[in-house]
């Protein structure tokens, strides 16, 4: 699913987009502003939290320039 605006696309969420999004989570200086976890992830939890995201029925999209 993708969402158009006139600068930006909410776009869903890519396999290829975990390493950039392990790599924020593993910034202190981005999780200490981002509710949701406490502790660093490694790239294969992030790969299996990727994996079950069908698992429940929340939608979650990443932001990308047009």
């Amino acid at each position: 699913m993708r969402i158009l605006g006139e600068k930006i696309m909410l776009r869903e969420l890519k396999e290829e987009d975990m390493l950039v999004f392990n790599e924020l989570a593993n910034n202190p200086d981005i999780a200490q502003n981002v509710v949701g976890w406490s502790k660093p992830f490694t790239l294969f939890e992030q790969m299996q939290w990727y994996q079950n995201l069908g698992s429940d029925n929340n939608i979650r999209f990443s932001i990308a320039n047009i």
